[in-house]
């Protein structure tokens, strides 16, 4: 495992963590283990929320003199639940797995009992961010308030419905640009599900990736003059030129951007219980999978989100061409800078044909049917034309072969 500035980092943390799959897992744990150190020797190893690589370093060690104390580790751990009762259920349960998957890999096995009596200490319910509603307008409004990095990083999410951390790991070789729709391959590595999938964007997101490509070298050589500074004193990861990922930068660096626009537009709020943020990036992947859904099948939506009960059967049942089929049909859901009166005009031709699909079944029945008289008509009047030339050709009626002979 390595630090941030890239150097190898060893120790009891470190060990324990490079068995998680996901990053996002990984850097849950061994914040988990951090904070239960600070409470244990109260004390706080970090200056800031992530710590350095001489930071990681020097928790390696804590670590280690916790695990040789002998220590009552029951009563630890129980008191450390107890000091975090006020932060959110969720994390609460995050961080007493952490703790206790710690404890195991360090052959610190606690009985049934005594990790119930832990768990005993986690508050009940469900506590969630109430979030605001994200439409077209609030997406619009926040696009105004972005560089073009953002832009494009923001019209990506909200077409294609992918997560952020896949969005990020994209390489460049990842997004074909000509096909129609623009189409993005999801490797398996990138996934939350580890299933390789692929999806689409909006022209309009298409149009600002290309945008962002134009000045993206720039960007990187800037990046890299920019991040001299903290490398030399141990402080953040070095940039190359050479970074062939589509959005060369970080969670936090888009995290950064994404509350920088909330606050320029004037729609940054926290939930008074939770503390965190009312519009995040999350909900971009919410926005597409409520809006595509209005009128694309439900299957195909999942899939392209990457849903894991939904993949394997649509691609089984759905070939890609109909998928492009059915994005293309339904894309003006999910572009953000089409004019509210092409939604309300699509809404309301949608709600008339619906209002009217009895009528229009009745009308295309008795057309049918229409169509069958008259063909049956036709077939008949062929067949007398047919019969009238046999008996005019025939020599026994001679006086309607020829009328004058009569």
């Amino acid at each position: 495992m390595t630090g941030e500035a890239g150097q190898e980092l060893k120790g009891p943390i470190a060990d324990f963590v490079s068995n998680c799959r996901a990053k996002s897992t990984l850097q849950a744990y061994r914040a988990s283990v951090f904070s239960f150190l600070d409470f244990i020797y109260q004390k706080n190893h970090r200056k800031g929320k992530n710590a350095t690589p001489e930071e990681q370093s020097l928790y390696s060690g804590v670590a280690t003199q916790y695990l040789s104390e002998g220590r009552d580790y029951t009563n630890d751990f129980l008191r450390y639940i107890k000091s975090i009762r006020e932060i959110p259920p969720l994390t609460v349960k995050l961080r007493y797995a952490a703790i206790n998957e710690f404890f195991k890999f360090h052959d610190i096995e606690l009985t049934k009992k005594q990790l119930g009596a832990v768990r005993s200490q986690i508050p009940l319910g469900n506590t969630r961010t109430v979030e605001r509603d994200i439409e077209h307008e609030t997406v619009k409004t926040l696009v105004a308030h972005m560089d073009v990095r953002g832009r494009a990083l923001c019209l990506v999410l909200a077409s294609s419905g992918m997560r952020i951390g896949e969005t990020l790991q994209l390489r460049l070789t990842d997004i074909d640009l000509i096909s129609e729709p623009c189409e993005i391959t999801i490797r398996q590595e990138y996934t939350k599900t580890k299933m390789q999938r692929f999806t689409f964007i909006s022209k309009e997101a298409t149009i600002a990736v290309r945008e962002w490509l134009k000045v993206r070298d720039k960007y990187l050589v800037s990046a890299e003059n920019r991040n001299a500074g903290l490398i030399s004193v141990g402080i953040g990861k070095a940039k190359s030129i050479h970074d062939d990922h589509l959005f060369p930068f970080s969670t936090q660096t888009a995290s950064q951007m994404w509350e920088t626009a909330l606050k320029n537009a004037d729609l940054y709020s926290l939930d008074p219980s939770t503390g965190r943020k009312q519009i995040h990036p999350h909900m971009l992947r919410k926005f597409f999978r409520s809006q595509l859904a209005m009128s694309c099948p439900v299957d195909i939506v999942e899939a392209l989100m990457g849903h894991a009960g939904y993949l394997t059967d649509a691609y089984r049942r759905i070939s890609k061409a109909q998928m492009k089929e059915a994005y293309l049909k339904n894309e003006f859901r999910v572009t953000i800078q089409a004019p509210r009166e092409l939604q309300e005009i699509s809404n309301n031709f949608e709600n008339k044909m619906a209002a009217h699909s009895d009528l229009i079944v009745h009308l295309s029945n008795e057309n049918l049917q229409l169509k069958n008289q008259i063909g049956m008509i036709l077939r008949d009047v062929e067949r007398m034309k047919y019969l009238t030339s046999m008996i005019e050709s025939d020599p026994r009626f001679p006086a309607l072969a020829d009328p004058r002979s009569a």
